[in-house]
């Protein structure tokens, strides 16, 4: 009897925000809210244990890739991700990506050995993530992403190096040669749409769209933003400091810049040093219908101490349903200010202001601080002393 090849499904349990799969007629359940990194890890986890069982003892065998299944390649790369694909501890959301990659990947091919794999079976399996509707960006990444596993494999002996090479003549989908779809570029959004939606926002999110479109800075550095990070020496322009971003694998020390508007909106949320200034906790309290204090800390207790950009992207699509306004991406606040500060300041403005690493200097320098400030300043009317 043919092994069904198939991964268990990650499934949201009904009666709570977690989630489960099914495991030999048993549900196996994953901490976390369902969605969450850590649930989402959890399950990455387990589905890379599943595999590697699956693989019939291999891995108690020395490994070389004439004896290596795919199945047994991808579960080692995934335990391995797991541990490297971090940030401050905590998963980055990568090894998630790359397991939607390769889940496919393990389903068609899962049992052939590693140096059976070919171009022309990377070319079906591109022609499978276009028949699933994916854009034809994300297919190019997803092949990308399993060039990736394969490359990873050969300094590990899973993998002989001449098969990654031919993998990469495979060619990316061009525009218009395709039937995958596409995706617009990313637009702003206007202030009309944006000042429809606030009023429909819990208080907590309301206030991180409003920091978010003043400032123009990633969801991820406004979901990890506290009170100890700020530099507030100047009261004319405060400047957060993220302790982590997207580009402080370079060494880049990045700066963002709090105008009168952010400094009067972050005055409504207490002076906790370290404490996450806009937690979703907070919206939980401020939201919950009932008033037993019991229910409250269960209900807060199974919430995440951040947002992460799934919930914060719901929570503002909900409200435009409400608002009755298209919907719209907290994303495209940073667009609508990029957009607005080239209009008025020019380039090395926007750049300065978004936290653009210049191409020739990798490095903030005071240049860029003050540059950021005098915007800041002339966009809140503020006139510098002795002018």
């Amino acid at each position: 009897m043919k092994q069904n090849s198939k991964l268990p499904k990650y499934c949201r349990r009904p009666d709570h925000d977690s989630a489960f799969f099914w495991w030999k007629g048993k549900k196996v359940y994953l901490p976390g809210a369902f969605g969450s990194e850590e649930s989402l890890s959890a399950y990455n986890r387990e589905m890379a244990k599943i595999s590697l069982a699956r693989a019939s003892g291999q891995e108690q065998a020395v490994l070389q890739p004439h004896n290596v299944t795919i199945a047994i390649l991808v579960a080692a790369f995934l335990d391995w991700g797991d541990t490297y694909y971090l940030k401050d501890g905590k998963p980055t959301g990568t090894n998630q990506s790359m397991f939607y990659a390769s889940a496919p990947l393990v389903e068609l091919f899962g049992s052939e050995n590693t140096d059976d794999f070919s171009p022309q079976k990377l070319e079906i399996l591109q022609q499978a993530f276009v028949r699933s509707r994916l854009s034809r960006k994300e297919c190019n990444r997803r092949i990308q992403r399993i060039i990736r596993i394969f490359k990873w494999g050969v300094p590990r002996n899973l993998v002989t190096a001449g098969i990654v090479e031919k993998l990469q003549y495979v060619e990316r989908i061009a525009k218009g040669k395709t039937t995958a779809r596409e995706t617009g570029k990313r637009q702003p959004v206007s202030d009309a749409v944006v000042d429809a939606v606030i009023p429909h926002l819990p208080r907590v999110v309301a206030a991180m769209v409003t920091i978010q479109r003043e400032t123009g800075m990633r969801p991820g550095e406004l979901f990890r933003l506290t009170w100890s990070q700020i530099d507030q020496s100047d009261p004319d322009c405060w400047l957060y400091f993220p302790d982590s971003h997207k580009t402080d694998y370079r060494d880049i020390e990045k700066a963002v810049p709090l105008n009168r508007k952010c400094r009067e909106v972050l005055a409504n949320f207490p002076d906790e040093p370290d404490a996450i200034i806009f937690s979703p906790r907070k919206t939980v309290r401020e939201t919950i219908r009932t008033k037993e204090e019991s229910l409250i800390k269960k209900r807060i207790a199974k919430t995440n101490e951040q947002y992460n950009r799934t919930s914060y992207r719901h929570a503002v699509q909900r409200a435009c349903e409400k608002a009755g306004v298209p919907k719209w991406t907290p994303y495209q606040l940073r667009h609508s200010l990029s957009s607005d500060v080239k209009h008025t300041h020019g380039e090395d403005a926007a750049r300065a202001i978004l936290g653009h690493a210049d191409k020739l200097v990798e490095n903030y320098n005071h240049r860029d601080i003050e540059l950021m400030k005098q915007v800041i300043k002339e966009r809140d009317g503020i006139q510098e002393k002795g002018d």
